[in-house]
């Protein structure tokens, strides 16, 4: 096994949190879009930040 591969997602697609939040696409990317949710966008893509959201909902990772 790779070191790669032994590193823990960093972040999620817009879509992906979208599903774990159970929320719409749309809204999802306007959470996004106001800040209300930790992301980054690079090369046209949101990325949301996969430590700093399980942070806001109390689920923190060991």
């Amino acid at each position: 096994m790779s070191a790669v591969a032994k590193v823990p997602q960093l972040t999620l697609s817009v879509e992906e949190t979208s599903v774990l939040l159970g929320s719409g696409l749309r809204q999802t990317y306007e959470a996004v879009r106001r800040g209300e949710l930790p992301a980054v966008k690079l090369g046209g893509r949101w990325y949301v930040k996969r430590a700093e959201l399980l942070r806001m909902f109390g689920l923190e990772e060991a």
